[in-house]
């Protein structure tokens, strides 16, 4: 006979599926959000700006991880 638990967890993710569901939502997301960041950036340099696209439209999660990294403080304050 089947445990009331049981019956509840039915069709529920399970821990795996949760961290998959994560994975792939990050990995959507944060491209995005650093497409977006760079698009209204300003840099030094207008190559620059195209340089951190590409590498992120490239190598999406890499890309977007180095860009916060490094990139993020490439770019000029709003009083430059």
């Amino acid at each position: 006979m089947m445990k009331l638990m049981d019956l509840l967890a039915i069709g529920m993710p399970g821990g795996g599926e949760i961290l998959v569901i994560l994975i792939i939502t990050f990995g959507i997301i944060l491209p995005i959000v650093a497409i977006i960041d760079i698009a209204g950036a300003r840099f030094e340099e207008g190559v620059t700006k195209v340089l951190w696209v590409a590498i992120v439209i490239f190598a999406p999660i890499i890309g977007s991880i180095i860009y916060f990294l490094i990139g993020y403080k490439q770019k000029l304050n709003k009083n430059n």
